[in-house]
């Protein structure tokens, strides 16, 4: 023991050691730490002086060197390799240490001041400078301006072109220029290249009463209709105004152009004969006499006729369902006129009622989304014939729930669907669900914070849609029973299954008795309610034999055995004769007149014993009855 405790204290002062190794000291030579910050992991390195400085450097790290306020970076280089290290906005370098490079690493951080640099001036001229914003280059500092006046210094060659812009996003300034020259902006900023001495002049406000004219011109007759809207300032414009050639907009304010993209497609949009996107709509405020060209052509119409035998059984949408944009329609033909960008109806079954077929003039075929919609493109002369018929729900499903499944304190989310994803609603305690073979497989989900909820189909607790999951597809028969328990805890019993060759599983079904569908995933072992009884048949001629642990079961004539549960079971199965301690018949597994409940506890010998019973389900005969 002591050996093992001198190895792991040795492993421990190894790693120490690697990671002390992993530290690198570099030399950065720093001309005035009252300007110079030098940080390692983001965090600034303490008593950096001027000239050489040792610095601990993390294996494959970096350091950066700051400009203090009022300080810039001049130059930043390793002094070693020559390299030079790129300033962002004269105040930040990111330098790499890079470990391949062996011996000694030496920096050299060289800064100065902003006031020193800044030997340049220019003026400034404003009328309202709440609504001018002006920024240097390089290293992009606001300039601070007040009415009037201002005097501005910057670094000749550096910090410029200044940028002016409105102070708010979307507005524009009246008028720029310098040196008495007016400038253009580009797009909604101005880029002024300056020199010592510069004059500007920045008029933010618009003269009171200047007003631009902005023409429409459409470029193919009769396409007025592919400006769906024009506002100024959000007040709406009429067509008829806008579209005159004498409308005009007040300076400064801001013009939108919304394009009708359903009915037409835009060619080209020019503001001024300069190509524009549009991108459905197209915001500017003028500054000048502005002309809009609009190259529009309408997407082409055509005819498609539906026809539908009952017309009250579905719902037909134009484009997808979820926009609820829905058509009017009527039983026989109706003519749909659609564009050629926009040609796809849906169909849906209204709730009750389900669609036989759908078949048209030109041999299509269609099939359904995973919303039980039908979503058809149509084409000129198409002939669409929706064949529906209402549901008939004759089959009984009973669901007994423990629980209000609705209530959210104690579950967190339950649903319960049918397969076109019509919701139904399951209240605590027996609901009896009339359905058709149509409306499977039914759609059942749960969200249980706590891991409670469980559900059994006919005893057998039924298989997630996805491993771990909460979401199952249930497709049932007439008569079946699904329990689902949120709050009661119970401790159900498992049922596995040994083949003794491989050719019996593909002769054997196994179902609840008497009620349900063949469980298609019993190979992998089932769990089961108290009680439950299993019907265990060959598939086809062949007999098959079963033995439940060491005890070989005797089959029905018809070689069907049948297992009722009440502990956990291991049956074996086999294409060939059995032998075990003793031989049984399977259907006196079971006290068929006791009471059990649902632990798999007996709660009396006889089954009129139950009107002595609490309230609450029990098992007898291998059914369950609710008292």
């Amino acid at each position: 023991m002591k050996k093992i405790y001198s190895f792991l204290s040795v492993m421990v002062l190894s790693l120490f050691a690697i990671s002390a190794n992993a530290q690198r000291t570099v030399i950065i030579n720093v001309d005035d730490p009252e300007r110079v910050d030098i940080r390692v992991n983001y965090t600034s390195v303490e008593g950096i002086v001027a000239g050489d400085n040792a610095v601990e450097i993390p294996q494959y790290g970096s350091f950066y060197a700051y400009a203090k306020t009022g300080a810039v970076l001049e130059s930043v280089r390793c002094t070693t390799t020559g390299t030079n290290y790129h300033i962002d906005n004269m105040v930040q370098a990111y330098v790499y240490v890079d470990p391949s490079v062996e011996g000694d690493l030496k920096y050299e951080v060289k800064s100065n001041t902003l006031e020193a640099l800044r030997t340049a001036t220019m003026t400034v001229n404003v009328d309202d400078a709440s609504q001018v914003s002006a920024v240097l280059s390089t290293t992009n500092e606001r300039v601070s301006l007040v009415n009037g006046e201002n005097t501005v210094k910057f670094i000749p060659g550096v910090e410029s072109p200044i940028m002016i812009a409105h102070s708010t996003y979307g507005k524009v300034l009246y008028q720029v220029s310098v040196d008495d020259v007016i400038q253009e902006a580009q797009g909604q900023q101005y880029r002024l290249n300056v020199v010592d001495g510069s004059k500007v002049d920045i008029k933010a406000n618009f003269p009171a009463g200047l007003a631009y004219r902005v023409q429409f011109r459409y470029v193919n007759e009769g396409t007025e209709d592919a400006v769906s809207a024009v506002t100024v300032d959000g007040a709406p414009i009429e067509a008829e105004k806008y579209n005159d050639p004498d409308f005009t907009v007040p300076a400064g304010k801001q013009v939108s152009i919304t394009f009708n993209m359903q009915d037409y497609q835009i060619n080209s949009f020019k503001v001024n004969s300069v190509n524009t996107s549009t991108y459905g709509s197209y915001q500017f405020i003028p500054t000048a006499e502005t002309l809009l060209e609009i190259d529009a052509t309408k997407f082409a119409e055509f005819n498609s006729t539906l026809n539908i035998d009952h017309a009250e059984n579905v719902t037909v949408y134009k484009g997808y369902s979820y926009n609820n944009n829905v058509i009017s329609v009527k039983d026989g033909d109706n003519i749909l006129t659609m564009m050629s960008n926009s040609n796809m109806i849906a169909i849906k079954a209204n709730s009750g009622c389900k669609i036989e077929s759908i078949t048209d003039n030109l041999g299509s075929s269609f099939s359904s989304d995973y919303n039980g919609c039908y979503n058809i493109y149509l084409s000129e002369g198409q002939v669409v014939t929706v064949t529906t018929s209402a549901i008939v729900r004759n089959d009984v499903v009973t669901i007994n729930v423990d629980a209000d499944p609705t209530d959210q304190n104690v579950i967190s989310y339950f649903s319960f669907a049918r397969a076109d994803r019509s919701a139904i609603t399951l209240n605590e305690g027996d609901n009896e669900v009339k359905f058709s073979s149509v409306d499977n497989p039914f759609g059942l989900s749960w969200y249980d914070s706590r891991g409670y909820t469980t559900a059994y189909l006919n005893g057998v607790k039924i298989k997630p849609y996805y491993e771990g999951g909460n979401s199952y597809e249930l497709n049932f028969t007439n008569g079946d029973v699904l329990d689902v328990f949120i709050i009661t805890e119970f401790t159900p019993f498992n049922v596995t299954f040994t083949n003794n060759d491989e050719s019996v599983a593909a002769n054997t079904t196994v179902s609840v008795d008497g009620k349900g569908a063949a469980i298609n995933y019993w190979a992998n072992g089932l769990t089961v309610l108290n009680g439950t009884t299993l019907s265990i048949a060959p598939a086809g001629e062949t007999p098959i034999y079963v033995m439940n642990g060491e005890k070989v079961l005797t089959p029905a004539e018809d070689g069907t055995y049948k297992v009722t549960v009440t502990e956990d079971t291991a049956l074996t199965l086999s294409s060939t004769s059995l032998t075990g301690i003793e031989e049984v018949t399977a259907n006196n597994a079971a006290d068929k007149n006791a009471v059990y409940n649902l632990q798999g506890v007996k709660v009396a010998n006889r089954a009129d014993a139950l009107r002595n019973l609490p309230a609450g389900v029990y098992v007898v005969g291998g059914k369950k009855v609710m008292k």
